[in-house]
């Protein structure tokens, strides 16, 4: 977990839950309306703090704090049969929360029964939201393109990024071995790509415009992923044989 000092919110403030997405008509910065417990003042941050927002996580812990929810780890084949729906339909309500009932999440059965209910919001900050640049940058149609030119030498099978002067990448993540592989994943990988910028396409499709904001449900398209591993953490409801995901502490290859 990172360990980000939020100066808008008090010591050991719990989130509670992750609403919807908004923004000024005449600003560009986008904030996500939350839940918190105890209530602060606020009642939403910036995008660019997209890495740390986890249901139920603890921010500015005045102690270590353990993952919240039980543990459930599994395989996919891929996410082409993976079904949207709402956080809503999840049987047991007492654990959504008012502000969060109209989020978006993806529905699968494990193989060995079990119904997941994962928030695509928290699936996309796992596979992408590693830092401010990336959260930021992904609810802009068309923002890599402008950003970024990707030449292709298939005789050596190679690629060259080169980044424009107007780019705001921040140039020492450049120096950072994780920060490079994870832009190059989503710069030269078409599958990846495509989904990364399918978050603009849907913010720019169906966000709405009202009272002099613009409104928006999280929504993407998620990469195949084949033959992935996930470990979770969230509530297992037992009566319902479903289980609906807090946090992604890992994805990876089988």
């Amino acid at each position: 977990m990172q360990n980000i000092k939020l100066n808008l919110l008090a010591d050991d403030t719990k989130i509670q839950s992750i609403g919807d997405f908004f923004r000024k008509d005449n600003e560009s910065t986008w904030g996500i309306n939350l839940g918190f417990h105890p209530n602060q003042k606020t009642s939403a941050l910036n995008i660019s703090n997209a890495s740390v927002l986890v249901r139920k996580r603890t921010l500015n812990p005045t102690n270590p704090q353990q993952s919240a929810g039980v543990s459930l780890t599994f395989g996919i084949k891929d996410t082409q049969n993976w079904e949207v729906k709402k956080l809503s339909d999840y049987p047991a309500q007492d654990k959504i929360m008012k502000n969060e009932k109209d989020q978006l999440c993806f529905f699968f059965k494990t193989d060995t029964g079990v119904s997941v209910y994962l928030p695509q919001f928290e699936l996309a900050r796992a596979l992408f939201f590693h830092n401010a640049y990336l959260s930021r940058t992904a609810l802009e149609p068309d923002s890599l393109k402008a950003e970024f030119d990707i030449i292709i030498d298939a005789q050596i099978n190679a690629a060259r990024i080169n980044i424009a002067p107007s780019s705001g990448y921040p140039r020492q993540s450049l120096d950072d071995y994780q920060s490079r592989r994870l832009l190059s994943w989503i710069l030269i990988d078409k599958e990846v790509r495509a989904s990364f910028e399918s978050i603009g396409w849907h913010q720019k499709m169906h966000g709405t415009n009202k009272n002099n904001y613009r409104r928006w449900n999280f929504q993407f398209n998620p990469p195949l992923l084949q033959s992935a591993k996930f470990n979770l953490r969230g509530w297992k409801d037992a009566s319902s044989k479903t289980f609906f995901v807090y946090e992604i502490s890992a994805v990876r290859n089988k």
